[in-house]
């Protein structure tokens, strides 16, 4: 977290990527999402299963679908710990 923007928060709703809660409950949780898929490479079932051991059941079709709305977020969140 500590690499992460300041308004990553923010940029979620710009981008649309965060738009309402429901199994996904806060902004945070979408960035574990969006960490376990891509940080640590886990499938899109692993992923759905991990998130489901904390959080309540999620489908990893669900998953690929939040997973796909995040990809703007994603890229310029990168690109601004990237100019740091």
């Amino acid at each position: 977290m500590q690499e992460v923007p300041s308004d990553y928060q923010e940029m979620t709703y710009e981008f649309k990527t965060f738009c309402r809660s429901r199994k996904v409950q806060s902004v945070y949780e979408l960035l574990q999402l969006v960490m376990l898929y891509c940080g640590l490479d886990f499938s899109l079932r692993t992923t759905a299963g991990q998130f489901s051991g904390t959080n309540g059941y999620l489908s990893d079709t669900a998953v690929r679908k939040r997973l796909a709305a995040c990809v703007p977020w994603v890229k310029t969140m990168l690109t601004k710990v990237a100019m740091w």
